[in-house]
């Protein structure tokens, strides 16, 4: 019987069962996200997902929706998820355009201090609380000569006692292969969405000083004995992640670093995954004999020919590349994986 129970208590772990299950959070419909039976304290933040009203080629501002006759609607779109594909008469959109998105929340008018941790959406947005202009990054525009992209996450705050918040966004993007509202959009009281944003920020720099200090350490290392390249390429390879934890999830180099200029910050974040991952496969290379060299030099050589690229095109080229830098990861992943299984067999 004991060991019957230990059964069924492993088997509700892997189903994740619980008997208490946190409540599952409401997500928009129709461009209304209802919240007012959403209990903060006890259940935490919450992302504004689901179906927000989409004005493809509109920007529009909050009187917008106040005059009569409304702003004519596109449709509602997905958020978080960008409007590539989306389709506007029978046509697919690509990342290029402008659009304004809109979210109405219901929330309880006695619940306050609640806030939004907005992301960095692609790539220039202006935002609205109930008529009053919040926030915003970049500056948007109806063609590329117009618009400044930025990347900046932030907290905003909200005045108390807001039964109805009536959320518009204009975004606009023309020189990123995505476009629109990509990343979740939390919501909450502002001392959980402070603590979540000083968590990320507290764990990226612990991340980064780890990781470039272990990047220098090798390198030292390679310096006294030349002879061990394995040393220079992992030394590299670590400084190439610790540049790429600054550059995504909260973007400290973006917020620390703006005048090194959007592009050139896009670039970097390019070059981190793009040289990263040829150059952990060259370090490995070196070390175990099972590891095909000819795929080895493959690595580098397409390592060296995406980065170039990256180097001396436009953000709007050279973020088309990703999809097949990721394809042939994917692919020197599993050649990794099959040349350990040779190195364990050789007893490597």
């Amino acid at each position: 019987m004991k060991r019957l129970s230990i059964l069924l208590f492993c088997l509700l772990l892997a189903t994740g069962c619980q008997l208490n299950s946190p409540q599952k959070a409401p997500l928009a419909k129709n461009g209304v996200l209802d919240l007012r039976g959403w209990d903060f304290e006890k259940n935490g933040t919450v992302r504004l997902d689901g179906e927000w009203e989409f004005y493809w080629e509109q920007l529009l501002q909050p009187k917008d929706f106040i005059n009569t006759p409304p702003a004519a609607k596109t449709g509602y779109i997905t958020v978080p998820g960008n409007w590539n594909g989306y389709e506007v008469n029978g046509k697919k959109l690509n990342g290029n355009g402008f659009a304004t998105y809109r979210l109405v929340i219901k929330v309880d008018p006695k619940v306050d201090l609640l806030a939004f941790k907005l992301p960095s959406i692609s790539t220039a947005y202006k935002m609205w609380i109930n008529s009053h202009e919040a926030s915003s990054n970049g500056i948007v525009g109806k063609n590329r000569a117009t618009m400044t992209p930025e990347y900046a996450p932030n907290v905003t705050a909200l005045p108390n006692g807001a039964g109805t918040i009536d959320l518009v966004i204009q975004a606009s993007n023309f020189v990123h292969r995505k476009g629109g509202m990509w990343r979740p959009i939390e919501f909450g009281q502002i001392k959980q969405i402070n603590k979540i944003r000083e968590e990320n920020l507290v764990i990226e720099f612990f991340l980064f000083g780890s990781i470039f200090i272990m990047g220098f350490y090798h390198l030292g290392l390679f310096l006294l004995r030349k002879k061990e390249r394995s040393t220079l390429y992992f030394g590299v390879f670590c400084l190439l992640v610790a540049l790429r934890v600054v550059l995504t999830g909260e973007r400290i180099l973006h917020l620390y670093g703006p005048w090194l200029g959007w592009q050139n910050l896009v670039r970097l974040e390019y070059l981190t995954f793009y040289l990263a991952a040829p150059i952990f496969v060259v370090f490995l290379g070196n070390l175990f004999p099972e590891f095909s060299q000819k795929i080895v030099r493959i690595a580098g050589l397409l390592g060296l020919i995406t980065g170039a690229i990256v180097l001396f095109t436009d953000s709007s080229i050279f973020t088309h590349t990703l999809t097949f830098v990721q394809i042939m990861s994917v692919v020197f992943t599993i050649f990794v994986f099959v040349s350990f299984i040779r190195a364990i067999i050789h007893k490597r």
